[in-house]
């Protein structure tokens, strides 16, 4: 499931997204990523309102 359609099913009122690393993806990064080709490795809870997504995203190196 990408990132995009699992947001549309479930509505999550907050979560964090992060790469394959679990390092959380600044805004700036979030506003060029395309989030419908983006997979989903895992979700867990961070606290009672906050989950995490794992996308299998891995950023380019130098």
């Amino acid at each position: 499931m990408t990132v995009k359609q699992y947001l549309e099913t479930e509505k999550p009122k907050k979560y964090i997204i992060t790469d394959r690393m679990r390092t959380p993806f600044s805004d700036e990064q979030l506003k060029w990523l395309d989030l419908a080709e983006i997979d989903i490795r895992n979700v867990d809870k961070v606290d009672a309102e906050t989950i995490r997504i794992q996308t299998d995203y891995m950023p380019d190196a130098c």
